[in-house]
């Protein structure tokens, strides 16, 4: 969407915020493989199906719909959140460089054991955490580095 918006000429939002982005459709991350019995909450073989009812007959190389091989120029800051058994660990980790590349600045977020988009999960104290996290983004752009007992930032 920032991609879009930005070829468009759209005004920016000030920052945004990506949840363990599925941003690699060609499936090159190493975790995929790593992870592929981790995640509990998002099998690798139901990625397969998502991914094909997603993109159908276009190409899993257009930057688009794999941002990890877009130029981020012009983008506004990232927060990116992801937990360290997902899938799509990899896809977080290469869209930090991505941006990084381009000096934009990302905060990557990988938080110790947990799954999938774990911030929905309400229930989870590490989920309110991530929320507060979030909104101390939104507000101010920036944030500070993820506490060691929670995991750790690139």
């Amino acid at each position: 969407t920032l991609l879009a918006l930005r070829d468009e000429g759209t005004q920016m939002p000030a920052n945004a915020i990506v949840l363990s982005p599925l941003a690699d459709l060609t499936n090159s991350g190493e975790s995929r493989i790593i992870n592929k019995y981790r995640d509990p909450v998002l099998p690798a073989r139901r990625l397969f199906e998502l991914q094909t009812m997603y993109i159908g007959d276009a190409s899993p190389l257009d930057r688009v719909l794999s941002p990890v091989f877009a130029d981020f120029d012009g983008l506004p800051p990232i927060l990116g959140q992801v937990g360290s058994t997902e899938i799509l660990l990899d896809d977080s980790r290469r869209s930090a460089q991505r941006a990084s590349d381009a000096d934009v600045p990302f905060y990557l977020e990988v938080w110790r054991d947990m799954p999938h988009v774990f911030s929905f999960f309400s229930i989870l104290p590490e989920a309110r955490i991530a929320i507060g996290r979030m909104a101390e983004f939104i507000r101010n752009s920036e944030l500070d580095p993820l506490p060691e007992e929670f995991g750790w930032s690139d």
